[in-house]
């Protein structure tokens, strides 16, 4: 047999925004979040809607999480509702409200909400949930105790601004800015389209009051450099350099940084401390078909239109010796000439010598009946076997001079000299006289042939 017991209802008591006493409402432990939600809305008599957040202890609670939980957990229930209504209370001690979704809501969509009530930019809001910074996270969800609090109150800080007017010197344009006195001059330089595109090699001056500020150097308050409402600051924008791409180096193209007042021999003298070459003797730089010669053009970078990344092409002009440097040039290579020539001689005449020596000793050898071949024999036996003639390069190696050292040998004989009418010998002399000496007086009588025997002489 078998007994069903009927399970035991249990009362929650749910807090509702402007209500001054919670919703209890009865449900069996063994539904779930969800369920219990959906009694809560119909009890309200507002549609259903799942996304609706039902939290305890400042925790969301899901919709399939069992009532159980619930149970075993202290603290009360909180309905939040869909659309929040938030409180924002300004440092002038204004107050209105925004609405906001909880859950679907940052805290930059509630500075926005502030932006378009105010008339105060996102990044000049300085908003607070009690002690807590909410400004310094814009991205982040709503804070859990602004969503589940009953009393809903943020507090923004709304900056003392001052109006101005900035005056660009080069372009004469003016521009009225709204800006918080106690930002600084870079946050008002941020605020200048033209200082927004200024180059790396550009910097910015401000003229107030005949006084010169920097973004850079001054960093005191707008305040506290005496810039308030109504003041009128002049923009100045000044080249600190300029930086030029020269090309038609051997190394490829060089980047150099110069000063604008510099002259083009500066930059020539750049360009070789930086290449390391030889003094220049000229050279020509040349951009937009414009060429410019550091010896005649003596102005300065910017007055000929040279401006940052420009590009000038280098070119080395050939230097022309003088006379002089080509007469020393000429005399060298004479001189160079003159020595090969002697060398040249010098080594024909030792080979001359030798190949006369070795013949010499081979003939010696033969005429004594020497079983051994010298080195040359064979040359000696050749030249034997056959007609000698004038043109013959082995006897006729060249003129000889018997003055000083000399090679020529003579060996005395008393046997008598056979003849040969097949070979010839040919003496060729040649009479030399010196500057200083007198003229040589030749005789007049007939010459008279060596020989006279067969063959008759080779007339010359």
């Amino acid at each position: 047999m078998c007994v069903f017991t009927p399970e035991a209802f249990v009362e929650f008591p749910v807090t509702i925004s402007g209500s001054p006493q919670p919703l209890k409402i009865s449900f069996a432990p063994s539904a779930t979040v969800g369920d219990l939600k959906e009694r809560i809305q119909k009890q309200l008599n507002k549609s259903p809607d799942p996304n609706q957040i039902l939290a305890q202890n400042n925790e969301v609670l899901k919709n399939h999480m069992p009532l159980r939980r619930v149970i075993e957990s202290p603290g009360s229930l909180i309905l939040v509702d869909v659309e929040l209504d938030v409180t924002v209370k300004t440092s002038a001690n204004e107050r209105f409200q925004v609405k906001v979704r909880p859950g679907e809501t940052q805290i930059i969509d509630l500075m926005q909400k502030i932006e378009a009530e105010l008339q105060v930019p996102i990044k000049d809001q300085k908003l607070f949930h009690g002690k807590t910074r909410l400004s310094d996270n814009p991205h982040n969800d709503l804070p859990k105790e602004l969503v589940y609090s009953l009393n809903r109150t943020v507090d923004v800080f709304v900056p003392d601004y001052i109006e101005v007017t900035v005056e660009n010197s080069a372009s004469g344009e003016s521009i009225t800015l709204k800006i918080d006195k106690e930002k600084r001059l870079t946050d008002l330089a941020q605020e200048i389209p033209s200082y927004r595109n200024m180059d790396d090699n550009q910097e910015a001056i401000f003229l107030v009051d005949g006084r010169q500020l920097s973004p850079i150097q001054d960093t005191g308050t707008l305040a506290r450099l005496g810039i308030f409402s109504g003041s009128r600051i002049k923009l100045e924008v000044r080249i600190l350099f300029i930086r030029v791409f020269v090309t038609g180096l051997p190394q490829g193209r060089l980047t150099i940084q110069c000063n604008p007042l510099e002259t083009f021999q500066d930059l020539l003298n750049h360009v070789q401390s930086r290449t390391k070459l030889k003094e220049i003797g000229g050279a020509t730089f040349s951009t937009k078909g414009r060429n410019f010669n550091p010896k005649k053009d003596l102005d300065t970078l910017q007055d000929y239109g040279i401006e940052h990344r420009s590009i000038l092409d280098f070119k080395k002009e050939k230097t022309r010796s003088s006379k002089g440097q080509q007469r020393r040039r000429k005399m060298r290579m004479r001189l160079r000439m003159r020595r090969r020539r002697k060398k040249e001689r010098g080594s024909a005449r030792n080979e001359r010598e030798c190949r006369f020596k070795e013949l010499w000793e081979n003939t010696e050898m033969i005429a004594q009946g020497n079983p051994l071949r010298a080195p040359g024999a064979d040359i000696f036996e050749r030249a034997s076997s056959r007609v000698l003639t004038t043109k013959d390069p082995l006897w006729r190696a060249g003129g000889t001079t018997l003055q000083g050292h000399s090679y020529q040998l003579f060996e005395p004989t008393d046997e008598t000299i056979t003849l040969d009418p097949f070979k010839k010998v040919e003496l060729v002399l040649r009479l030399v006289a010196r500057e200083d000496e007198p003229d040589v007086k030749f005789p007049t009588d007939p010459c008279t042939p060596l020989s006279t025997l067969r063959p008759p002489p080779v007339p010359e």
